[in-house]
């Protein structure tokens, strides 16, 4: 099991946000979360990270506990956060760069714009991120997501700015 939540319970306040969310995702599966805004997706990402309490429940993330290893349980996790904020005066491939040394990677600079060409910015690879459109900025988070192959992949509202082309290209 890569990810599992069991009767996960969540409040905010006096406000409970989930109440009893389960999950299961094995290798090789894919999961979407859809509902309408407000209904906990963003908060169940969250949680399934180890990144919001919960109150009753259990998480399993690669099979440690998130909530209690914290960071040790993320290693071989991607995320594509809903709001991604982006360095805007670092290029592209020094965004890459940074993260790929983050997880103690040796990538050659070609191996960067390999990169970023497989999300679509071969041609802005030396271009600062404050001249990236909001589908390039999209784009980087991906490219950041998968820099280090994870395990698993977990994208929040990864079509977001995107444009009806864009998204075909992504799926």
């Amino acid at each position: 099991m890569i990810l599992a939540l069991d009767n996960v319970k969540v409040a905010f306040g006096a406000r409970p946000v989930l109440k009893g969310v389960s999950l299961a995702v094995d290798r090789g599966e894919i999961y979407v979360l859809l509902g309408r805004s407000g209904a906990g997706k963003s908060t169940t990402i969250r949680v399934a990270l180890g990144l919001a309490p919960i109150w009753a429940g259990s998480v399993r993330l690669l099979d440690r506990d998130p909530h209690g290893q914290g960071t040790v349980s993320r290693v071989g996790v991607g995320v594509l956060p809903e709001q991604n904020s982006l360095p805007e005066w670092m290029t592209g491939q020094q965004y890459l760069a940074h993260f790929a040394a983050l997880h103690r990677l040796k990538l050659l600079n070609g191996e960067f714009g390999e990169r970023l060409s497989t999300v679509g910015l071969h041609a802005v690879t030396a271009h600062t991120i404050a001249t990236y459109s909001h589908a390039m900025k999209q784009r980087l988070g991906l490219a950041q997501a998968l820099i280090a192959q994870p395990r698993l992949l977990i994208l929040d509202e990864p079509t977001d700015y995107l444009d009806a082309r864009d998204r075909q290209d992504f799926h």
